[in-house]
């Protein structure tokens, strides 16, 4: 796993540090049965970005992001929580499902309950 001066910024950077088959992280850790990019947006987390809704941080996605996520053109946010015990948990969202999630909501439909 990636140190505190290591930013993982693509697929092949994420697959050097974790197992991934699928699309999916396979090691074990906080990680672990989460999309390959969940590190990379858990950074932007660390980074202080994202708008706070309730237990998660949001984040819109623009073109060149759903291209380097490998992420349909109606994901328009990524949206990232971290539960008690630190596992992370990572979903993407289209506008109306984001309009329609209370904040409770929103970390139940992360994992986060």
């Amino acid at each position: 796993m990636p140190t505190e001066s290591v930013t993982l910024t693509n697929r092949t950077e994420v697959e050097a540090w974790y197992d991934v088959a699928d699309g999916v992280i396979t090691s074990p850790g906080k990680f672990q049965s989460e999309p390959w990019y969940a590190p990379i947006v858990y950074q932007w987390v660390m980074d202080g970005d994202g708008e706070r809704i309730g237990n998660a941080s949001i984040f819109p996605l623009d073109d060149t992001d759903r291209e380097l996520f490998e992420l349909a053109s109606t994901d328009t946010y990524i949206a990232l929580s971290v539960s008690e015990q630190g596992f992370v948990y990572v979903t993407t969202l289209d506008q109306s499902e984001l309009e329609t999630l209370s904040e409770d909501e929103l970390g139940d439909e992360l994992g986060d309950e």
